[in-house]
């Protein structure tokens, strides 16, 4: 496979192995087909010392960093991105980024639960790792 793949991929592939119906609200692609040559991928990273968001069309990668500038790679000849030029701006980004959701498709709003959880509930989705702070709740990063 020479085309750019992406754990969103993953489940449309399983599900075309296994016969079984594509579900149109994901966001990957089958990898038992073509994927377009011109496909963006993009991605979001933690770390002290890494981008906060990247996006990949081609070999071509553009990370913005967390202090918000941004660092252009060609993965075809730097796979290791030692030597990425930094851009004065992030206007192709931005533009890559767009490009990777399509318009037409939005997904639906979250349904809100009208009961209670039991404490058993809870602890279930605590184990999944659901169910910590509330978004509101939640610690807001230094601006």
């Amino acid at each position: 496979m020479r085309e750019l793949a992406h754990l969103a991929d993953i489940v449309p592939t399983v599900l075309e192995v296994c016969a079984l119906p594509r579900d149109q609200s994901l966001a990957g692609r089958s990898l038992c087909e073509p994927l377009p040559a011109e496909r963006v991928i993009l991605g979001l990273t933690e770390g002290v010392d890494q981008p906060r968001a990247y996006v990949m069309r081609g070999t071509q990668k553009i990370a913005r960093g967390m202090a918000g500038g941004y660092l252009a790679s060609d993965l075809g000849l730097d796979p290791g991105e030692k030597h990425g030029v930094r851009l004065a701006d992030g206007q192709l980004f931005d533009a890559w980024w767009r490009a990777a959701f399509d318009a037409s498709r939005a997904f639906p709003p979250p349904v809100p639960i009208d009961e209670e959880l039991t404490a058993e509930q809870q602890a279930e989705l605590s184990e999944l790792g659901y169910g910590g702070a509330l978004e509101d709740d939640a610690p807001q990063e230094p601006r």
